[in-house]
């Protein structure tokens, strides 16, 4: 399935189609089932289409084949206009509570791109707010008929933020559904467990407002964007190599926009944990790859679109999301959050560092224990 691979890698560079190169790999018939296959899971039948359509192709495509990709297609355009609009609708409702909130990733590109905005798939929106903000933002969330999926409260009845919600790896105290729309509201910049935090007020300084529907929506400027996307693809999705095609053709699109990518990199890389250049160094070999395509899948992009490597990673991924869920569950129950500590130990709590909480909280129950027996 090489000639497939390519011709799907290929298609991720949507701003600069080889169309010569593209036809000559479907000069001999191409197995255009399995392609379609493949790109599903990587959410990539909008590129497969546009290369598809810009290349004339599509009558080599059987006729169920053809339908259903067009269709895809078309419906991916529609689903990402409903989350923009859903987009709108929340940030002029933050915005008239006094809550400033900046759409991240594939909303914010999809917003900056209008060029891109058909091909790229959305999956939810996520939202960066203050932590401080982060109740308000969900009180507004209530208000406008969204259903709660999930909020991480404490014994207080308010969302955990800060360090409390650190402590068990995750950026995002709550998530909610409003319009058929999933909503993730997030602290910080979702990265690899013990990665240096990302300053959030840098990013909320240099935003940009992007105008839809007569509503301004925060986004990052270029280069953070870019960084984002990187921290967020080779960071905390490490174990997903289904999302690096995808990514590979949002780092076109910021190209295309004139992203400055070594200003990307100064901001994001650190010694150890550099993603910029590691997406640099992926885009260099789905370039490579496009045009000689490797016999044993050797490149990560080309392994995101294999269906056996994608299947491989969703069982590992699966395995190890039971283990962090174990993991961050069994934190939670020995090293409870601060506001939980206070709640429980009373008002001469306030102020003590948190490691003497947990050992007046282990005293208290050594305590129990003595005087049981």
């Amino acid at each position: 399935m090489r000639r497939e691979r390519a011709f799907l890698l290929s298609s991720l560079f949507h701003h600069d189609l080889d169309l010569e190169r593209l036809r000559a790999q479907a000069a001999v018939p191409l197995d255009w089932r399995w392609m379609a296959a493949a790109a599903r899971p990587a959410a990539a039948v909008p590129f497969l289409w546009n290369a598809v359509a810009a290349t004339g192709l599509e009558g080599t495509l059987p006729e169920a084949l053809r339908t259903a990709l067009r269709a895809e297609a078309e419906a991916n355009a529609m689903q990402t206009a409903l989350f923009l609009a859903t987009l709108a609708r929340i940030t002029a409702a933050l915005r008239g509570a006094g809550v400033e909130a900046l759409a991240l990733k594939g909303s914010a590109l999809a917003l900056l791109d209008p060029a891109y905005r058909p091909l790229r798939h959305l999956s939810d929106l996520d939202l960066l707010i203050r932590p401080g903000q982060q109740d308000a933002a969900g009180a507004v969330l209530k208000a406008a008929g969204a259903q709660v999926l999930l909020e991480e409260r404490d014994l207080d009845g308010r969302l955990l933020t800060g360090d409390d919600l650190r402590g068990f790896e995750t950026t995002s105290p709550a998530s909610y559904r409003l319009d058929g729309v999933m909503l993730e509201l997030h602290q910080d910049v979702a990265g690899a467990p013990g990665d240096p935090l990302i300053p959030v007020e840098p990013l909320f300084s240099r935003a940009r407002t992007v105008a839809w529907r007569g509503v301004e929506i925060l986004v990052p400027d270029l280069a953070d964007q870019a960084g984002i996307l990187c921290h967020h693809v080779l960071r905390h999705h490490r174990d997903e190599p289904r999302l690096t095609p995808r990514h590979v053709a949002d780092l076109e699109a910021l190209a295309g926009l004139g992203a400055d990518l070594a200003e990307a990199a100064r901001r994001f890389d650190r010694p150890g944990a550099a993603p910029v250049a590691e997406s640099l160094a992926l885009v260099a070999s789905a370039r490579r790859a496009a045009s000689r395509p490797s016999r044993f899948l050797l490149t990560r992009v080309e392994r995101g679109l294999s269906q056996g490597w994608q299947r491989l990673a969703s069982r590992k991924l699966g395995l190890v999301s039971k283990l962090r869920l174990v993991r961050g569950q069994g934190l939670r129950f020995l090293f409870p959050p601060r506001r939980y500590l206070e709640a429980r130990l009373g008002e001469r709590s306030r102020g003590v560092p948190l490691p003497l909480l947990h050992l007046r909280r282990l005293g208290r129950a050594l305590t129990r224990i003595l005087r049981a027996r």
